[in-house]
């Protein structure tokens, strides 16, 4: 699985996930990035960010509210997971991007 392929995915549908699902999107996406985190916190990343672009999920995407309310949980459950991996550095850089993104 090509990283720079989840990025670019993340973006292209940021408009449709909203703000705050794209920012924890990216805090997922810049942990995975950085070399300090530890593969079995990256290996429950890459599965929160397969969660959140596969369209065969739990509650469809195209559904009003439930269908990303689904794809947030999965990302909140691997922030929480993950809070001693998670930097707050992957925190400003995710607010910083979202804020580019949606201004």
């Amino acid at each position: 699985m090509n990283i720079q392929h989840i990025l670019d995915s993340i973006l292209a549908s940021a408009r449709s996930f909203g703000r705050g699902l794209t920012e924890h999107a990216l805090v997922l996406v810049y942990a995975l990035l950085d070399e300090r985190t530890p593969a079995w916190a990256r290996a429950i990343i890459l599965g929160a960010l397969a969660y959140l672009l596969n369209p065969f999920d739990a509650c469809p995407d195209p559904i009003p509210v439930a269908g990303l309310a689904d794809d947030l949980a999965a990302l909140l459950g691997a922030i929480a997971t993950l809070t001693g991996a998670i930097s707050p550095e992957h925190f400003q850089r995710a607010r910083q991007t979202a804020s580019e993104i949606f201004g």
